[in-house]
């Protein structure tokens, strides 16, 4: 199957107007950023070790070409709105030079002659050879039964549970961006990652000290913003 959409509500509308097929699905790629001239990127989904992050790694290996592996970080493009907690699908994103990481991104440069034809056709050939591979195991794939043991919060450990856990909740309208940050534009960049990792991670089955792990955030921080979502009604503690 392939979605042709606009992406962040795109997904989110999928989403919301397909749920009922959601455990039907037991993988799937983010087609984005495919055809520029750097390496292959691979970003896992948010588990990390499911059937299509191992089958994509196996490709880039045997493509004998240079590629980078990336672990899921809760931003970037709709793997966001596929991995959030309510969903956690095995959705990762193969790319090229990922988002953010070329001065051309979201500028008038991001054009067509940004882009290589080479480049691009290598990056449809990687797909297709993760279909292929795909669909010659496919009597081995079973629809995962994704079922973690929630956990007891702590006062040292606390565990919290995002109350909006499909896709991104929208965060513009309670005035959270307003209200973060200070006058330092560094807090406020560690403060938004904070809350998208906090946002993302908070199923019950991971603490804020996983959360922490994960993210290689500082504890007091994730503290401080998990706290200010709590009292903007996004979260609750378990």
């Amino acid at each position: 199957r392939f979605l042709f959409i606009p992406e962040t509500i795109g997904a989110i509308t999928w989403l919301a107007l397909n749920e009922h097929k959601i455990d039907n699905i037991v993988h799937g790629l983010v087609a984005t950023c495919v055809g520029d001239s750097g390496i292959s990127t691979y970003k896992k989904s948010r588990d990390g070790n499911n059937i299509i992050d191992k089958v994509v790694e196996e490709v880039l290996i045997e493509s004998g070409n240079p590629y980078k592996i990336m672990e899921f970080w809760p931003s970037g493009s709709d793997e966001r709105q596929y991995c959030s907690p309510a969903f956690n699908l095995a959705v990762g994103s193969l790319m090229r030079t990922p988002y953010d990481m070329f001065d051309e991104y979201h500028t008038s440069d991001d054009n067509l002659s940004f882009m290589n034809k080479e480049c691009l056709a290598d990056s449809l050939s990687k797909y297709l050879l993760v279909i292929e591979k795909l669909n010659d195991n496919f009597k081995n794939i079973k629809l995962r039964k994704n079922v973690l043991e929630k956990k007891v919060g702590t006062l040292n450990d606390p565990v919290y549970q995002n109350l909006y856990p499909k896709c991104e909740p929208q965060l513009g309208k309670r005035k959270i961006y307003e209200e973060i940050g200070g006058v330092k534009k560094q807090n406020s960049l560690k403060q938004k990652k904070s809350i998208q990792w906090i946002l993302n991670l908070s199923d019950g089955t991971h603490s804020l000290r996983d959360i922490q792990q994960r993210s290689g955030l500082e504890y007091e921080m994730l503290l401080e913003m998990a706290e200010f979502l709590k009292n903007k009604k996004l979260l609750s503690s378990l």
